[in-house]
C-alpha cells in the first residue's frame, strides 16, 4: 500500500482557542514505552512542536497530557517526486506553450512563462496536499 499510518508520542504544551500545540517526541511510537511517560521518546529523538486543530483530538486534553498521534504518511519517494518534479514538469509545459504560441525561445517572456509554470506547479502540489490531509485526517488519542 502506498500509505501507512504512523503512531507518534507527544505532550500537550499549549491549548488555544482553535489549535493545540503538541511537542512530538518521536518519529514513531516505541513499543517499549507506549507513551506512558518513561521519557525514552524524548531521549532518542529531537522534539518537534506542531499545532493541531481541536477537531483532531478524540477526547478532551489538558496541558502536559501525553497523547498518541496517528497520521497517514505517504511513501517518502513518492512525496519527493511529487514536490520536486511537479513544478519542473509544469515549468517545461508552460515554456513549451510559450513556444507554440509564437514567442521566441530566447525571449524574456518565454522565461516568465517557465517561471509562472513552476509557481503553478507548486500551487498544484499544495492543493494535492490539502486534499490528502482532508481525506486522511490526523487522529489524536489521550494515553
Amino acid at each position: 500500500m502506498w500509505k501507512k499510518y504512523a503512531p507518534r508520542a507527544g505532550k500537550i504544551i499549549e491549548i488555544g482557542k482553535e489549535k493545540i500545540k503538541v511537542e512530538l517526541f518521536s518519529k514513531e511510537l516505541p513499543s517499549a514505552c507506549k507513551a506512558k511517560g518513561c521519557n525514552a521518546c524524548q531521549t532518542y529523538s529531537p522534539q518537534i512542536i506542531r499545532d493541531y486543530s481541536k477537531s483532531d483530538f478524540a477526547c478532551a486534553v489538558a496541558i502536559n497530557d501525553i497523547v498518541k498521534i496517528e497520521s497517514c504518511q505517504i511513501n517518502d519517494g513518492l512525496a519527493a517526486t511529487t514536490v520536486f518534479l511537479t513544478p519542473l514538469l509544469f515549468s517545461a509545459i508552460f515554456y513549451h506553450i510559450s513556444y507554440i504560441i509564437g514567442i521566441d525561445s530566447e525571449d524574456i517572456l518565454s522565461i516568465f512563462f517557465a517561471i509562472f509554470g513552476a509557481i503553478f506547479g507548486f500551487f498544484i502540489v499544495v492543493v494535492f496536499d490539502k486534499i490528502f490531509r482532508k481525506l486522511n485526517p490526523t487522529k489524536i488519542f489521550k494515553e
